[in-house]
């Protein structure tokens, strides 16, 4: 029988093809390492001990994730000494976990690459006791902060660096990321993890207060994927294989916590810094808030996060201006192709040579197949985008708004109409009907924000808006931008009634004091700095009295810390009460006490100070149950004892101080003015 010459040409093909498979599966193989399981072995470098930040990877490899994509992942735990960035360029891990530092090595040309940010946002912050009297970096002037090296503890510099704090202006103790030194009253503050440290605090019952650094315009990454340039040119699929299944695995932990907890006390608390399930808990909830798995894509990187961050380490002076960040984060299409490892190379010249012509013939198959699935995929990715902003608004209480310049129409949703006084339904308007709407009582402000954005060719804007709606006063923030050149602009209206009473709230703890409810140091010293302005221009009296409770360190260590506070509480009110209603009073630090007297000369302040001292000699203290007498000692010092290109505030307090050291010295229960 004679074989058609056309279906011989096929079946030669067809062995020609049949062999180069065979060759190129078995170039993979030996191009590829692996174990007799099947599996190719990687090892990920953990930056840290065991603990919940790293959860995804535990569940990940304990659930066969990572063995279900080709994997045998070996996870390595971290610690002091031990830095992921080392490791990987030196090839003892393929994989490591870090954020700043490893942008930083990258910056300075180590041949690192970015893979997948799972923490969206840092967990680096300031811990400190809420009777700290530390609300803002500025409170941290003078005080005794325990934090890192610049180059482990980046955020934290840029954030003191943007508010114009200098390091030599606070007492800076090496970290240990260990709040004992806190807990012990030996520092006012320390570097932290807001998922760790935080706990120990609230374990012990002790308020604590958190200064981040996303608050103060410094947001980094947190923990996410890095690689080698190498591991991933030469094995993409390797890669993509382990980015995967590790982000499966992170979903799987935060949609099941409880199991992950119980995976990492089996598992990976055989060290001694291992965690309670408490602990676990607390970090699982806390990095939750990070992470935000279910608003952000797990993984997913902006460049233009990384571009802030490198802004910032070339601010500190860590790195260069002149960087590039091109091959810095992971591009899964073009590691795919970018095959270059020789095994993978040599199969598919034999394959290319063998099958070229079926190749030609299935090309326009593929790309349609590929075209289908890429829409498919971009349909799907248009849908959960469409639900996360609906969830985003939803979560954040924003309403909505969409504006038509050529008609001159706006949209709002049920949220913004309600925010601007009217019913819980959407709203389609012209603009200026808006305006002349009674029914929409904070519709004014709203359009007069819009037409100055219009009037003055506004791109993007931001603006605070007072509103009374229906007799209720409320803040509303309105944000917008221009979606594109036709004339169509976009925004959000958020309800910041609360931040507003909070910001006012922090405006007031800032300026007092929180034992005393006196004002604090820092604020007198404004107030003292005006007033001497205005006395070297009208020459009126000034006087500067420096006050201190004597053998106070008597009181606290025979009746307590809670007793000696009581007697200063006390003290403050006997003060105030005694003083005009002019004259300012500040606790100055401690047990001592700061006042400037107006239109006083040194008699008169005399005067005043005499029937304080009489007054709190023939006073009875209750100091939790105890019945205590105190005395203090002061020192006044008059603004027209200096020259007036030698008054500052620093040098008038300096002589009070002296004559506080004078009355110390003679015997206390005094007043010195000269």
């Amino acid at each position: 029988m004679t074989v058609p010459r056309c279906r011989r040409f096929f079946l030669t093909l067809s062995g020609l093809a049949a062999w180069a498979v065979l060759c190129l599966c078995t170039t993979l193989l030996q191009a590829q390492p692996v174990r007799a399981s099947g599996l190719q072995p990687v090892t990920l470098q953990l930056h840290w001990t065991h603990e919940f930040e790293f959860a995804g990877f535990y569940v990940a490899k304990e659930k066969g994730f990572y063995a279900e994509r080709g994997l045998d992942v070996t996870i390595i735990p971290g610690g002091p000494g031990i830095v992921p960035v080392q490791e990987v360029l030196r090839g003892n891990a393929q994989y490591g976990i870090g954020a700043a530092e490893v942008l930083l090595a990258r910056l300075r040309g180590a041949p690192l690459v970015m893979l997948a940010a799972v923490f969206q946002h840092s967990a680096s912050c300031i811990l400190t006791r809420a009777d700290s009297g530390i609300y803002t970096p500025q409170d941290l002037v003078g005080r005794v902060f325990e934090m890192g090296r610049l180059e482990s503890d980046a955020e934290t510099y840029a954030m003191l660096h943007n508010e114009g704090i200098d390091i030599s202006q606070l007492t800076h103790v090496d970290s240990t990321f260990n709040p004992q030194l806190l807990l012990d009253g030996k520092v006012d503050a320390i570097s932290a993890y807001s998922f760790s440290q935080p706990f120990f605090l609230r374990e012990r019952g002790i308020p604590y207060r958190l200064i981040r650094p996303i608050q103060y315009g410094i947001d980094f990454y947190g923990n996410s994927i890095f690689s080698s340039e190498n591991e991933v040119r030469r094995h993409p699929e390797r890669t993509e294989a382990f980015i995967e299944a590790s982000m499966k695995g992170w979903a799987y932990a935060f949609d099941h916590v409880d199991e992950a907890v119980d995976i990492i006390l089996n598992k990976y608390s055989d060290h001694p810094f291992a965690h309670s399930r408490e602990h676990l808990l607390f970090e699982a909830e806390e990095s939750r808030k990070l992470v935000m798995p279910h608003l952000v894509d797990l993984g997913h990187m902006n460049p233009g996060r990384w571009k802030h961050m490198a802004d910032t380490l070339v601010q500190l002076g860590l790195a260069d201006a002149d960087y590039t960040l091109k091959g810095f984060l992971h591009d899964p299409d073009l590691s795919s192709s970018l095959l270059a490892h020789w095994g993978v190379r040599a199969g598919i010249g034999i394959l290319a040579g063998a099958v070229g012509l079926c190749l030609v013939l299935l090309r326009f198959n593929r790309r349609l197949t590929a075209e289908i699935a890429s829409r498919r995929k971009a349909e799907e990715r248009t849908l959960r985008s469409e639900q996360r902003l609906s969830l985003a608004l939803w979560a954040g209480n924003l309403g909505w708004w969409d504006w038509d310049l050529k008609s001159d129409h706006v949209s709002l949703d049920r949220t913004a109409h309600t925010m601007l006084g009217g019913s819980d339904t959407p709203l389609q308007t012209a603009l200026e009907s808006m305006a002349g709407n009674r029914s929409l009582t904070g519709a004014m402000p709203f359009v007069h924000t819009l037409r100055n954005m219009q009037q003055n060719d506004t791109r993007t804007f931001e603006e605070e808006m007072q509103l009374d709606t229906g007799g209720k006063k409320r803040w509303v923030l309105c944000r917008g931008q221009m979606i594109n050149s036709s004339g169509r602009a976009a925004g959000v209206l958020m309800d910041i009634s609360k931040l507003k009473s909070y910001q006012q709230e922090l405006e007031q703890m800032t300026m007092t004091d929180y034992l005393t409810g006196l004002f604090n140091r820092r604020h007198f010293f404004r107030q003292l700095e005006t007033h001497l302005e205005q006395y070297k221009r009208r020459q009126y009296n000034l006087c500067v009295a420096l006050l201190d409770l004597d053998h106070f360190k008597r009181i606290n260590d025979t009746y307590g810390h809670m007793a000696g506070d009581s007697v200063i509480r006390e003290f403050a009110l006997l003060l105030k009460e005694s003083l005009r209603p002019y004259d300012v009073v500040a606790r100055f630090g401690g047990e001592e006490f700061i006042i400037l007297l107006l239109d006083s000369g040194r008699e008169e302040a005399l005067g005043i100070l005499d029937r304080l001292l009489k007054k709190v000699s023939g006073h009875t203290f209750d100091a939790e149950g105890h019945h205590l007498r105190v005395t203090f000692s002061g020192g006044i010092a008059e603004a027209d004892e200096l020259p007036a290109s030698e008054l500052t505030p620093k040098r008038i307090v300096a002589a009070a101080d002296q004559r506080l050291y004078l009355a110390k010295t003679a015997g206390r229960n005094t007043i010195r003015i000269r």
